[in-house]
């Protein structure tokens, strides 16, 4: 393989997590959203707050 193969073939690789991670990040979200409807337990701020706290976490892990 020459460096334009290996570049490409890194970069489908690297589409394929983050890929994998928004899906993540995005159904953590819709849960957390989906239990906040059924319970009204947090406030706007609150639900903020976890979501970043959410996509932090993703990010930062692998």
């Amino acid at each position: 393989m020459d460096n334009e193969e290996l570049t490409n073939q890194n970069n489908e690789q690297e589409t394929i997590v983050n890929d994998s991670k928004l899906k993540l990040i995005i159904r953590n979200i819709i849960e957390l959203e989906n239990k906040n409807v059924k319970t009204r337990e947090l406030n706007d701020d609150a639900i903020k707050k976890k979501i970043e706290k959410i996509i932090e976490e993703e990010v930062k892990c692998c």
